[in-house]
């Protein structure tokens, strides 16, 4: 998490060296942590937590984990005064927090009452390729050939999952699915401004206490709903709270200041099919053929965008998913 609150090197570019084993350690523990969260959701759902009250509990935890923590690195820094947003900034930071940890965790909550964790994970992945679209549309970013081709691909993979869960009508789960990736999208484009001029470590705890905020009303209900729920529903709640959040982006953070975003981003594309993996070692659970072979093509679609791209789809501190 130090990595945070310091800009990357300039000395010695983390694209030009080779990879050592801590590097690629921290890939694998940054993928595993974040494709976590797929399968613990739904095994949190499964305990009778409800989807509203299950994310309130969420970042009610993440918040009390994260936060003490980033302030404490902040306030030790001898580069960084620890200063809270302009008033000016706020009406942003709440934009992105009910975007990006609100909308997008109840969505997913929503929808994984009726989806598998591998398919809502494979549907999360047409993120990066709506962040592209929108981007292309509200700033003109130049998209290539490639870019064009590889969304049209990622989202015919999209289309293949949804039809193998069924008709995709409003409010089905895979539709909220899709609104949680939207969700997403717009979070990342509407983040920039603010961790560029404020910093990730402020603007990470302003997200939270955002999106948090927007959760209150469904706070009691879980906390009862937890204060009747077995040891094993504490578990699984607090690693939801503790391993996708904290440990994944500590460990993300952490790998962007050591081998750059370019690379580091690669591992996301790595989350769907670890997802699948982690969901049949926890619940024992495969998706079927058509669900895989959508899940190819959308991974196909990510790659073919990659491709053509010429510069790192989104800053080294925006690159993650709202999974903090």
């Amino acid at each position: 998490m130090e990595s945070l609150n310091a800009p990357l090197p300039r000395q010695l570019s983390p694209n030009a060296r080779p990879l050592t084993v801590w590097d690629m350690g921290l890939g694998v523990m940054t993928l595993v942590a974040w494709s976590s969260a797929f399968p613990l959701v739904q095994m949190a759902l499964r305990s009778g937590v409800a989807p509203l009250p299950l994310a309130s509990l969420r970042y009610g935890l993440a918040s009390l984990i994260v936060m003490p923590f980033v302030v404490s690195r902040l306030a030790r820094s001898g580069q960084v005064t620890l200063r809270l947003p302009p008033a000016s900034a706020w009406p942003r930071y709440l934009l992105c927090g009910f975007l990006g940890i609100t909308l997008y965790n109840v969505c997913l909550n929503l929808g994984e009452e009726t989806v598998s964790p591998a398919t809502a994970s494979l549907i999360g992945a047409s993120s990066p390729v709506i962040c592209g679209l929108l981007g292309a549309w509200l700033h003109r970013d130049h998209l290539s050939r490639f870019g064009w081709a590889g969304s049209a691909l990622a989202f015919a993979g999209v289309l293949l999952v949804c039809a193998a869960q069924g008709p995709l009508g409003f409010g089905s789960g895979t539709f909220v699915l899709m609104l949680a990736a939207l969700g997403n999208a717009l979070f990342n484009i509407l983040q920039v401004p603010l961790v560029r001029r404020y910093g990730p470590g402020i603007s990470l705890c302003c997200f939270i206490i955002a999106g948090a905020g927007f959760l209150l009303p469904w706070l009691p209900q879980g906390i009862a709903t937890l204060l009747k729920s077995p040891p094993r529903t504490w578990a699984i709640l607090l690693a939801l709270a503790a391993i996708p959040g904290v440990f994944g982006y500590g460990c993300w953070a952490r790998l962007l200041g050591r081998i750059g975003a370019p690379r580091a981003s690669l591992i996301l594309y790595g989350v769907p099919p670890c997802a699948i993996v982690l969901t049949l070692l926890l619940e024992g659970s495969w998706p079927n053929v058509a669900t895989l072979l959508g899940g190819a093509v959308v991974l196909a679609g990510l790659a073919l965008t990659r491709l053509g791209s010429h510069k790192p789809a989104a800053d080294p501190e925006i690159s993650a998913p709202p999974e903090i």
